[in-house]
C-alpha cells in the first residue's frame, strides 16, 4: 500500500462520525412565537424552546422522540398518566 492510500485511510479512521440530529416533537401545551402543541422540529429544537426547557423541566419532557409521538399523544390526552400530569404542570408553569 502506497504512502498516500495509507494516510487516507489513517485519516477516514480518525474522523470523527458526522453528527445527526434526531426529528423530535414537542408536546407540552402551545407556546405563543414557539411551538404549537404536537410541532415536530427535525433541524434541533429552537433556541428559545431549549432556554424554556432548560427553566423548566417539565417542558424537557414533553419533548419526545419523533417516533414516540402517537403513543405520547395519546398518554398527554388520557387523564391520570404521568405524561397528563407533566401536560398540566407546563401549563400552570407556562
Amino acid at each position: 500500500m502506497s504512502d498516500e492510500k495509507k494516510t487516507t485511510a489513517a485519516v477516514v479512521e480518525n474522523t470523527p462520525a458526522v453528527q445527526t440530529v434526531e426529528a423530535v416533537a414537542y408536546c407540552g401545551p402551545t407556546i405563543k412565537g414557539v411551538a404549537p402543541q404536537y410541532t415536530i422540529f427535525v433541524d434541533g429544537i429552537p433556541e428559545k424552546l431549549t432556554e424554556i426547557a432548560e427553566e423548566h423541566p417539565v417542558v424537557k419532557a414533553l419533548i419526545v422522540p419523533r417516533e414516540k409521538l402517537a403513543e405520547m399523544r395519546v398518554k398527554v390526552e388520557q387523564s391520570g398518566t404521568r405524561e397528563n400530569l407533566l401536560y398540566q404542570n407546563a401549563v400552570s408553569v407556562l
